[in-house]
């Protein structure tokens, strides 16, 4: 995933997934403040490092598990949305880039303990929807940002250390939904 310039001008623009969790308070990784900085062009955002590298590579073959496991077919991968795109349903300030998209249902990558040890793990049983908070906002901002064009479930594919290869499914909760607008919206 080679972002361009451009790209990466016209994200600050917007209220991102990643933003939200650190917004609402609940990444382990930046806060509302950091977010603030960064739409400005103060500091730059997170550059990556190992943990993110290998989870950027692995991203097409968890994608191909997805869809080997599943039998959906992934309509796109690496999908943009942004306000006055036809598929964009939520608020003007809010833009999301989705990992896959198959139909209307979302489908989020990540990876775990591929370069450290996981010790309390917030990972649940596959097929459940038990996974660290953040994701499960970053989860809900892209439902937002879908609104109607969401089936209202992000499908979570998931490649962790010791644990292998899962599927988590992170179903619409209006009550969080609602939360995160209110305070995305301050």
């Amino acid at each position: 995933m080679n972002r361009s310039e451009g790209w990466h001008a016209r994200r600050r623009k917007y209220i991102g997934s990643s933003d939200a969790a650190a917004i609402c308070g609940v990444s382990p990784y930046s806060n509302a403040y950091d977010v603030y900085l960064q739409k400005l062009g103060s500091v730059s955002g997170f550059e990556g490092n190992e943990a993110t590298m290998i989870g950027n590579r692995l991203e097409g073959p968890i994608l191909d598990m997805y869809e080997a496991r599943t039998g959906a077919a992934l309509d796109f991968r690496d999908f943009p949305i942004i306000p006055g795109d036809q598929i964009h349903d939520g608020p003007r300030w809010a833009a999301a880039t989705l990992d896959a998209l198959s139909g209307n249902r979302i489908v989020e990558v990540k990876t775990a303990g591929m370069v450290s040890r996981l010790f309390n793990s917030d990972w649940g049983d596959d097929g459940s929807g038990d996974i660290p908070v953040q994701y499960i906002m970053q989860a809900h901002h892209q439902m937002l940002t879908l609104g109607k064009n969401s089936d209202g479930i992000v499908d979570v594919p998931a490649l962790i250390g010791g644990m292998g290869f899962r599927i988590y499914h992170v179903e619409r909760e209006d009550e969080i939904i609602e939360a995160m607008r209110d305070r995305l919206e301050e």
